[in-house]
């Protein structure tokens, strides 16, 4: 019997039973045939004619078509998250740059997930209110197409669409404002700021800040208008009388702040007259202390420019590289020298400035050290004192020279270690000769006390004028003994010339009878603590006039219940003695005067909480006290001005076109002070939940202090 390879296929075929090829009465397993290649990835990708090279359908990315399968998947999870979730095939050609949108395929029998879709186009709209973006940037229909990869049935509005609801929107929240003053039952105050966009436009800022019946500070952005040319004191007058009457808040105006510059000082003063004419009652505008003293550092950092150059750049290279920051957080950790926020602050603003400064009084001051450290050694050396160790010359250096130098050496290891290892890159950058090391010793030394009275600025939770007028005069008594001192260099004398004529000239330009009654009112710097310059004789007199004239024919309903100012109950012998003390002093004049004759309430006191606490002690004295502590000493917040967040603020400001400016900003600012975002065709709250349910979550929502939600 011949037996060859077709006839042991044939047998073989034959033979096979379920699986199991049969031989005789021996059973073997068979090896499973291979299946054919196939992928999850390849519906998303169209072969092309040739058959050389697949391209895929939502980017039209090309690929050879000898790729791997795994290579295709790492292209869809990496360019196009959430795919595998948008349906079975995806039909039409490749996405190109001209932004068609793609089609997606739900999968058969699959839920597609609930969706309102003109709610996500109202979430979108909030979203872009909140980052101040104008809806043209929705042009490019790449939010779109990421959209569609979610759900294909989002359909987003265009922004010829969006714009119309946008400002529907604004003047909605508008009248919300307008109504919220109209409740309003004491004196307000304004403050107002400008600043310029890419297309050269001024625009003015107009803020309106009070005092509510609960004793809570509120502030409010009233308009943001576009100043027409040549942005004089007549075109800023025209702009902010406009804004006033809008709001109808023409006989609440008790003060305004300006930004110092001639122009807004003149809109003041002529509309300070108007009001003397139509006898509005008193009105008094204050230049802004946060700019004079942002000014006043200028001139203060005016000889270390150059240094603080130098310090931005070898900051910037070591923000920018990930290996130098992680060696310097690497080193603090281990010299145990603090935590330290990478990348740094570079920014121009007084925070980033004074970090460049004080980076290079460190490093500086280490190299000093090491020099110092390595002469002695020397020395010791050649009287054969090979023992001596580094930390017995410490201990000399402490002895000797004082705890600071070894306080630099310590905190300088970090900056040095990674100076020392990236030699060629930044070393060269801080090292300095030594007339340039004395300069930077000196401005460090002279720049701290401003640097930590910023920092309480920017801190504070309410800004009263008595406490800015009180930091306020603190720096001037820390300019006014350097420029006659023989301890000082004459460049440096120079400065302080400089800031100490500006200082002067806004202590002139902020004192007057009502800043005055401002001060005293604050409970924790009355007559004491009050600047030299309002403390005189004829301030009191006036502000004693002033009370009895506006405040003590107001009427007050009798108590039911007497009560303390934090809601105790009054016993009836008490309630006896107020009645006879209140008969012995008969003029309400003595609420004033026994106000000023109490000891000054701590400095970290809430002065709105002491006058909550304390209103019934002084019923017609706190009524004087809800106006005039409304008056504000900054037309900008300090951290605004001397910290990162205006550097951000400015740059949001500078690039928005002018068709959206007063719209955005405007919604912008109304959303983040707590009132609602007017929409009466969407339930937020629904909204999230039905997203919520679709993916299977649970939704928590919280409101911060502002009363904004959060998921």
């Amino acid at each position: 019997m011949e037996w060859n390879a077709n006839c042991a296929l044939k047998s073989l075929k034959d033979t096979r039973v379920g699986g199991y090829y049969e031989k005789g009465s021996a059973v073997q397993i068979a090896k499973p045939r291979k299946k054919a290649m196939t992928s999850a990835y390849l519906k998303f990708f169209e072969t092309a004619a040739d058959g050389k090279s697949r391209s895929c359908k939502f980017c039209g990315q090309t690929y050879s078509i000898a790729t791997a399968t795994g290579n295709l998947g790492r292209h869809l999870s990496s360019r196009h998250p959430g795919y595998d979730k948008s349906g079975d095939s995806i039909t039409g050609t490749a996405l190109q740059s001209s932004g068609s949108t793609a089609v997606l395929k739900p999968q058969s029998g699959a839920k597609a997930p609930k969706v309102d879709l003109d709610g996500v186009n109202w979430l979108l709209l909030k979203w872009l209110s909140l980052a101040s973006l104008p809806p043209t940037i929705l042009d490019d229909g790449l939010l779109a197409n990421s959209l569609k990869i979610l759900n294909p049935s989002i359909e987003i509005w265009s922004s010829e669409k969006f714009q119309p609801v946008l400002f529907g929107v604004f003047r909605s929240m508008q009248e919300n404002v307008r109504t919220t003053l109209d409740q309003i039952s004491s004196k307000v105050a304004l403050a107002i700021e400008f600043w310029s966009s890419y297309e050269q436009i001024t625009y003015m800022g107009v803020t309106c800040q009070w005092i509510d019946d609960n004793w809570s500070f509120q502030k409010v952005l009233l308009d943001i208008c576009r100043v027409p040319y040549p942005c004089g004191g007549s075109e800023i007058y025209t702009c902010l009388v406009k804004i006033i009457k809008m709001f109808h808040i023409q006989d609440k105006i008790l003060a305004c702040t300006h930004d110092n510059s001639p122009s807004a000082m003149l809109a003041c003063h002529t509309l300070g007259e108007d009001a003397d004419a139509h006898k509005m009652g008193p009105f008094c505008f204050i230049p802004c202390a946060a700019r004079t003293l942002n000014m006043i550092i200028e001139d203060g950092l005016g000889p270390a420019k150059a240094l603080i150059s130098k310090a931005r750049d070898f900051v910037m290279e070591m923000n920018t590289s990930s290996d130098i920051s992680k060696d310097f957080l690497h080193f603090t950790t281990a010299y145990q020298e603090g935590s330290w926020k990478i990348p740094l602050d570079v920014s121009a603003v007084w925070s980033g400035q004074y970090q460049m400064l004080d980076l290079i009084h460190k490093v500086n001051s280490f190299f000093d050290c090491t020099l110092f450290i390595s002469s002695i050694k020397e020395d010791c050396e050649s009287f054969s004192c090979r023992l001596l160790s580094v930390q017995l010359v410490i201990i000399c250096l402490r002895e000797v020279c004082a705890a600071p130098i070894y306080f630099c050496l310590q905190a300088s290891k970090s900056v040095d270690a990674v100076a020392r290892k990236y030699e060629e890159t930044l070393a060269n950058r801080m090292l300095l000769n030594s007339v340039e090391k004395n300069a930077v010793s000196i401005m460090h030394e002279y720049l701290e006390p401003f640097y930590k009275t910023t920092n309480n600025l920017c801190a504070e939770k309410v800004l009263t004028l008595g406490l800015v007028l009180f930091f306020m005069d603190h720096i001037s008594e820390m300019i006014a003994p350097c420029k006659g001192s023989l301890h000082f260099p004459d460049w440096l004398k120079s400065v302080a010339q400089d800031m100490a004529e500006k200082a002067l000239a806004y202590t002139n330009q902020v004192c007057n009878i009502f800043t005055y009654i401002s001060v005293v009112l604050d409970p924790r710097i009355k007559g004491e603590l009050i600047p030299e310059s309002l403390n005189v004789e004829k301030n009191i007199e006036e502000a004693r006039t002033h009370f009895l004239r506006t405040y003590s024919s107001h009427h007050f309903l009798p108590l039911s219940t007497a009560e303390y100012g934090d809601g105790t109950s009054m016993s009836f012998a008490e309630e006896i003695a107020r009645k006879k003390r209140k008969a012995s002093t008969g003029s309400p004049t003595d609420e004033l005067t026994l106000y000023l004759s109490e000891p000054l309430a701590p400095i970290s006191t809430d002065a709105m909480e002491w006058w909550k606490i304390n209103s019934t002690r002084y019923p017609r004295l706190s009524l004087m006290a809800r106006d005039f502590l409304a008056v504000q000493a900054t037309s900008v917040a300090p951290e605004e001005l001397f910290c990162f967040k205006g550097a951000e603020i400015e740059r949001q400001r500078f690039g928005i076109p002018h068709e959206y400016a007063q719209v955005c900003l405007c919604v912008k600012s109304w959303i983040e002070s707590g009132h609602m975002f007017k929409c009466t065709e969407i339930d937020y709250d629904r909204l999230v939940g039905i997203a919520a349910e679709s993916r299977g979550l649970t939704v928590c929502r919280t409101k911060n202090k502002k009363g904004i939600d959060h998921v």
